[in-house]
C-alpha cells in the first residue's frame, strides 16, 4: 500500500533544510571571515628618548692608609665628612672590636636621633635596593657598622688608654684633611678627567673596583678610601654620527636617571678625543651624592614631547597618487574646485571642467588618486584655463603616508602628517586637510585590507 506524502510535509522539509543550509553557511563564513581589527584615534604625546651608558668624571682624591692594621670607619659611605672630622681608625693589635664589644656598657648608647638617622637610612637603602647586584647588601652592610662606629663614643675610649695597654690594644684615628664626600669605591679612574678619554674606558666588562670593609687588614700606604671634593661632576658618553647631528644645536639636554627617579637639565658639549672620536659631555652640579658610588650610568636624553593625534605606527601605509600642479586647480562659475582637462570635439580639441578627489595640496603640488575612479589618467592633459597653451601631462606620481579610516563601513585612505615616532606608536598633526580627527576608527593594521575595501554594511 502506497504511503500518500502531504504537501505540507513537503513545505515543512524544504524549510528545514533551507534553514540549515543558510546556518552552514552563517557558521562558514563567520569562521573563514578575516578578521579586520581597528584602532580608535586618540589624542596623546610621545616623548622621544635616547638611551646611553656614560661614563661618570669628578673632582676625587684618593687617601692612603698612615699605618698598618685592621681598619675601621668613621663615617658611611657616601656621607659628607668636614675638614678634620675623623673617618677611621687602624686597630694595630686587632683586638679593638672584641674589647669594646665585651665593654659596651662603659660605652655610651646610641640616643633617639641617631637611632632615628639609622633608621631613615636603612629605609631608604631598602627602597633603593638592587635586586640583581648583590653587592650592594654587603655595602649596605658596611656602611651600617661604620654609621654605629660613628656614632658610639669612640672618646670613652681615651679615658680607658690604661685598659686598653694592658690588653695589648692599641689604635690610631685619622681625620678628613679637607671636607668632601666619602666613598670606599676605589677603581682607578680617580686620577683620570676629561683630556684623558679614549674608547677603552668604555669597555664594562673590563672594570674593576676596590671596596675595604671595616675589619679588613691594611697595609701602610694602601688606598683606604676616596674624597670628593667638588659638587660639580660630569658624564661622558659615546654617540653615533646621526646622534651627533641630532644634538648640534644643543648646549642643554633634559636627562633621565630612571633607576633613581631624577629628571634633570644638564649643560652639554662635546670633546673630540685623543683617539679621534667625539664624544658627549654633560656637566651637573646636583645629585652628585645619589652618584659617588658609580662609575658608570645609565640614562636616557629626552629630546622631543610631541602632543597630537596617537596612532600604532603599524596603521601606517603609503600610497601613490598622481600629482598635478597645485595652479592648475581653479574654480567654475558655481564655486567648484577641479581642472580644465583637454578632451577632443567635433570642432578638435577643447576642454571640460572635471572635479577630482584631492587627497592633499602643498605648495607645489595636488594629489589626485590614482585608480581608475579618477577622472584624470595617465596621459591626460591639463591647462590653467580655457584658452591657455600652457598643459600639463598626467603621469607623474608621489607617495603620501596615511592610514585607512572605516568610519563608513569601507576602507578610505587618510592622509597623516607625522610629528614623532616611538615605542611602536607615531603622533601626527591634528585639523590637517583630508585628514584625521579625534574618535575616528582606523584599520590597526593597513598590510590586511585594500583601499575601498568593505569591512560591514
Amino acid at each position: 500500500m502506497k504511503t500518500k506524502i502531504s504537501f505540507k510535509f513537503i513545505v515543512g522539509m524544504l524549510v528545514v533544510v533551507a534553514l540549515a543550509a543558510y546556518f552552514l553557511f552563517s557558521l562558514n563564513s563567520f569562521f573563514n571571515k578575516e578578521n579586520i581589527s581597528f584602532y580608535e584615534v586618540e589624542e596623546g604625546s610621545l616623548v622621544k628618548e635616547h638611551t646611553f651608558t656614560g661614563l661618570i668624571l669628578r673632582t676625587e682624591t684618593v687617601v692612603n692608609s698612615e699605618a698598618s692594621g685592621y681598619i675601621n670607619f668613621y663615617i658611611a659611605d657616601t656621607r659628607k665628612a668636614s675638614k678634620d672630622h675623623k673617618v677611621y681608625l687602624v686597630d694595630e693589635s686587632g683586638n679593638l672590636k672584641a674589647y669594646m664589644a665585651q665593654h659596651a656598657s662603659e660605652l655610651s648608647t646610641l640616643n633617639k636621633k641617631k637611632l632615628q638617622e639609622i633608621n631613615n637610612y636603612i629605609k631608604k637603602s631598602s627602597e633603593n635596593a638592587d635586586r640583581v647586584n648583590f653587592s650592594s647588601s654587603y655595602n649596605f652592610k658596611n656602611s651600617l657598622d661604620a654609621m654605629v662606629l660613628e656614632y658610639s663614643d669612640i672618646d670613652a675610649l681615651t679615658a680607658m688608654q690604661d685598659d686598653l695597654k694592658r690588653n695589648g690594644i692599641s689604635f690610631k684615628d685619622f681625620k678628613a684633611a679637607q671636607s668632601g664626600i666619602v666613598s670606599y669605591n676605589i677603581d682607578g679612574f680617580e686620577e683620570y678627567g676629561i683630556d684623558d678619554i679614549t674608547s677603552s674606558m668604555f669597555d664594562i666588562s673590563a672594570y674593576q673596583s676596590k671596596r675595604l670593609k671595616s675589619g679588613d687588614l691594611v697595609e701602610k700606604d694602601e688606598p683606604v678610601y676616596k674624597l670628593v671634593t667638588d659638587e660639580k661632576w660630569q658624564i661622558v658618553f659615546e654617540m653615533t654620527t646621526e646622534v651627533v647631528e641630532e644634538f648640534a644645536a644643543k648646549n642643554k639636554l633634559t636627562v633621565s636617571f630612571k633607576d633613581k627617579n631624577i629628571t634633570t637639565v644638564a649643560d652639554y658639549t662635546t670633546i673630540r678625543a685623543v683617539d679621534g672620536r667625539v664624544y658627549g659631555v654633560l656637566s651637573l652640579d646636583r645629585y652628585l651624592i645619589q652618584f659617588v658610588s658609580d662609575r658608570f650610568v645609565n640614562f636616557e636624553i629626552i629630546t622631543n614631547d610631541v602632543s597630537g593625534l596617537k596612532i600604532p605606527e603599524k596603521s601606517v601605509t603609503n600610497k601613490q597618487f598622481y600629482v598635478v600642479p597645485a595652479d592648475y586647480r581653479v574654480k567654475d562659475s558655481n564655486g567648484n574646485q577641479g581642472f580644465y582637462k583637454e578632451v577632443l570635439t567635433a570642432n578638435g580639441t577643447g576642454t571640460a571642467f572635471v572635479v577630482c578627489d584631492v587627497y592633499n595640496t602643498d605648495d607645489t603640488y595636488c594629489y589626485i588618486d590614482l585608480t581608475n575612479k579618477s577622472e584624470l589618467k595617465a596621459g591626460d592633459f591639463v591647462i590653467p584655463g580655457p584658452g591657455s597653451s600652457e598643459r600639463y601631462e598626467i603621469g607623474t606620481t608621489k607617495s603620501l603616508e596615511g592610514v585607512y579610516n572605516i568610519n563608513k563601513g569601507y576602507t578610505v585612505f587618510k592622509r597623516i602628517e607625522r610629528l614623532e615616532s616611538a615605542n611602536g606608536y607615531c603622533i601626527v598633526k591634528k585639523n590637517t586637510s583630508y585628514g584625521l580627527t579625534v574618535y575616528d576608527h582606523i584599520v590597526l593594521d593597513a598590510s590586511t585590507v585594500e583601499e575601498g575595501q568593505v569591512l560591514y554594511k
